[in-house]
């Protein structure tokens, strides 16, 4: 059986460079709190990728330890299937 895995992936802002992963609690995570905070329509299941912004990364901030750069990184609320 696929499960659905939700995480945050970061990039260098230069050269685009994977810099690292992080896993979120899956279950702390409620798929229509994202779809508000990403703007994403409610029978959407955001299986795609989302960056997340200065506007968001508070929802992020109360889920894990991290301490987000915005200035070096890109941040991506992100969804892999797993076996």
């Amino acid at each position: 059986m696929t499960k659905v895995v939700r995480l945050i992936r970061y990039f260098e802002k230069e050269g685009d460079d994977l810099v690292g992963e992080i896993s979120l609690p899956q279950d702390k995570l409620n798929l229509g709190e994202l779809q508000k905070l990403f703007h994403i329509p409610s029978e959407n299941p955001m299986y795609d990728c989302y960056r997340i912004t200065n506007q968001n990364v508070k929802f992020f901030q109360n889920l894990i330890r991290h301490e987000f750069d915005f200035e070096k990184y890109e941040y991506f609320f992100e969804c892999d299937a797993v076996e």
